[in-house]
């Protein structure tokens, strides 16, 4: 699917193939995506015309490749799932890849990054499957850049990494210098700036050896800033000039803005630092103008943004605070805006999935009931031809073999009738299966996009607020007030992120990412945590556990938030000056974890609804903390998928109640667990 667009009047003997106008579509679509809908939409036409199945496949992905980059999401993703979905039944591997990877990279654009990964992963294995090795290499690329989009540092970096040692397997070079180029941004607040500039340095020889300019421009900018963040502003002044000079002679306009950004970047610094501050201010002023003139015409809205915010700084070191507040203002608007575009993009593009599914499901049913149709009409045929004969050899025989046939005729026709009937019932179950099962999923996603979109949000809010807080000038009446919302702003992260990981767990679907590590350990770590919070109320935290490492094949992750949560609960409900402790104990069978507390303890109202969710109890937090009701669900559900038990009693400790997780030991064979008062 990578032909080059081929020159003059298009060939006879090509003007009728499906495959040709395919190509055609692939090599035009970057130049002129509506001519690429165009050769898209004849090679469909060609190929269903031609009982071409495969071609008719790759049509409707490259009408979908051309309705992205015209900004068509919803188009996009329906056409591009038709695809796939044909590509799944009727192609081979490499095409199937190539439609996965095409629709992954249309939810990426519109946020959608759980269903990209999936789609992402479905290709690296197909691409494998075909021996494609360079594919391969660029769909761990798009991962990379996926996960740094979630934010997930190590993994992202991890399949850069893949990436590189899959090019190297098979000695080529092309797309190297961009890998490192990216390697150099992960998580550059938390990155040494040396290993930053190590890596930019590789990219900077390589985009030179490929002599492709204009990444080699965005590679000097990336440098600049790295050398600025570090002090050297001569070496990012080089560099400064470098890009800018680049992106002036391949007019590339992009690389020029980036430039630009970069000079008033290096500019601020420079005056910071005391050099020439009268003249540094007003470049860094004018590179900020340019930046921001070619960031609205070429309607970039995330640059724009972030060059309003530098502008707002700007403003700040110039002594303009009315100016400062302006700009920032205006990209707080600018970026409110652009969060509702995307949140309407990504719920267009979940109901226009929906529609796809629920088209091809449409689809195969009514093959399906063709084809039971087709075997009804041929038994009838088979039934009719046989009673013909029979008829004809019993031709002569008495009224007693005529009343036997019509006899066994009825029988046949009501049998027939009872497995019809049967059929449709059973259809109509397993449609009604289906729906219910796809409503649910389509439910848990909706939940966690809004819940991930309210959470981001709040985030941006507690930010700010703790921004604000770090001003000294701040009134102490403001300061108690936009301390409040910090911790309510905390909380209700704190309670959306309970609520996805409980709805996430509780699909029939839930799987855990287990691995064998050292629960005594685990519990030891997760008591440190706590140990602060349980001192700021005057409690005593302690810890009783085995000797040796306990070693066991869980998920970590999972049983530290149910441990972390009986431990919360326990400093949240008891009063001060009173003890809490934690015990772990260890079977051949079992492995119980248990948290006793000096707390009020449960009433016969807590005990009946002890871990139903959104269970308010009695008893009330003795430090005006918040309660949600989720954690003992929670606690309750992660206890079940390791096979084992979320109880209840009397703590050993005066008063107070005991908490406990009973888990599968050694020797359990994975059987749910019975209580076990001798540990």
């Amino acid at each position: 699917m990578s032909a080059a667009e081929p020159t003059g009047p298009v060939a006879e003997s090509d003007a009728n193939d499906a495959s040709s106008w395919n190509k055609r579509s692939v090599a035009v679509a970057r130049s002129n995506p509506e001519l690429a809908r165009s050769h898209a939409e004849k090679a469909l036409q060609l190929a269903e015309q031609q009982h071409s199945p495969d071609l008719a496949a790759m049509a409707r992905v490259n009408i979908g490749r051309a309705e992205l980059l015209l900004g068509n999401y919803p188009a996009a993703i329906r056409a591009m799932q038709s695809g796939l979905d044909a590509a799944r039944v009727h192609s081979g591997a490499r095409d199937i890849a190539v439609a996965a990877e095409s629709l992954a990279v249309a939810f990426d654009r519109v946020g959608l990054y759980e269903q990209s990964l999936r789609l992402h992963q479905e290709a690296l294995l197909q691409f494998e499957s075909a021996n494609d090795l360079e594919r391969m290499a660029q769909v761990l690329v798009n991962l990379g850049n996926l996960y740094d989009n979630m934010d997930q540092v190590p993994l992202s970096r991890s399949h850069y990494l893949r990436a590189l040692a899959l090019l190297d397997r098979i000695g080529a070079e092309s797309g190297r210098a961009s890998i490192y180029n990216n390697l150099s941004q992960i998580d550059e607040d938390q990155t040494p700036i040396s290993e930053s500039l190590g890596l930019l340095d590789r990219a900077i020889t390589l985009y030179r050896q490929e002599n492709n300019q204009i990444g080699l421009g965005l590679a000097y900018r990336n440098q600049a800033k790295f050398l600025t963040r570090a002090g050297r502003l001569a070496d990012a002044r080089l560099a400064v000039d470098q890009a800018r000079s680049l992106a002036e002679t391949t007019g590339h306009r992009v690389g020029l803005a980036a430039a630009h950004e970069a000079a008033a970047e290096l500019a601020m610094a420079e005056a910071l630092q005391g050099h020439a501050a009268e003249h540094a201010l007003p470049a860094a002023g004018r590179a900020l103008a340019e930046a921001i003139a070619i960031a609205t015409e070429l309607d970039d809205p995330d640059r724009l943004e972030r060059l309003l915010r530098l502008q707002s700084d700007w403003h700040e070191q110039s002594g303009q605070a009315d100016l400062a507040l302006d700009a920032l203002r205006r990209a707080d608007t600018m970026r409110i805006q652009r969060e509702r575009e995307a949140q309407s993009q990504r719920m267009q593009a979940l109901t226009a999935q929906y529609q796809s599914e629920q088209q091809q499901l449409e689809l195969r049913r009514l093959e399906a009931n063709a084809k039971v149709q087709d075997d009804m009409l041929a038994n009838t045929r088979w039934q009719r031809n046989g009673s013909l004969v029979v008829l004809l050899l019993l031709i002569g025989l008495a009224a007693v073999g005529t009343q036997w046939i019509r006899t066994r005729d009825r029988l046949l026709v009501t049998e027939r009738a009872q497995n019809a009937a049967l059929q449709r019932t059973m259809a109509a179950l397993e449609q009604a299966r289906r729906s219910a099962d796809e409503e649910r999923r389509i439910n848990t996603e909706l939940l966690a996009l809004a819940a991930n979109e309210v959470e981001g949000s709040l985030k941006r809010v507690r930010a700010t607020v703790e921004r604000l807080l770090g001003s000294a000038s701040l009134p102490v009446d403001s300061r108690q007030h936009l301390s409040g919302l910090a911790t309510t702003a905390n909380e209700v992260i704190d309670t959306l992120a309970n609520l996805v990981t409980l709805t996430s767990l509780e699909r029939e679907q839930a799987t855990l990412s287990q691995a064998e590590f050292d629960l005594a350990q685990l519990v030891d770590d997760l008591v440190t945590q706590a140990d602060a919070r349980a001192s700021e109320k005057r409690l005593r935290l302690s810890v009783t556990r085995p000797e040796s490492p306990l070693l066991i094949h869980a998920d970590r992750l999972r049983l530290a938030e149910a441990i972390e949560q009986l431990i919360g609960n326990a400093i949240k409900f008891s009063p001060p000056n009173r003890r809490i402790e934690v015990r772990l104990s260890a079977a051949d069978t079992a492995i119980r974890i248990a948290v006793h507390d000096e707390g009020p303890g449960l009433n016969e109202a807590d005990q009946r609804r002890v871990f139903g969710r959104f269970q308010r109890l009695s008893a009330r937090p003795t430090g005006g903390e918040r309660s949600t009701g989720l954690g003992l669900a929670l606690v309750k559900r992660i206890a079940e998928l390791h096979g084992g038990t979320a109880t209840f009693g009397p703590s050993c400790l005066q008063g107070g109640v005991c908490f406990y997780i009973d888990l599968p030991g050694p020797n359990a064979n994975h059987d749910p667990l019975l209580p076990m008062a001798n540990l």
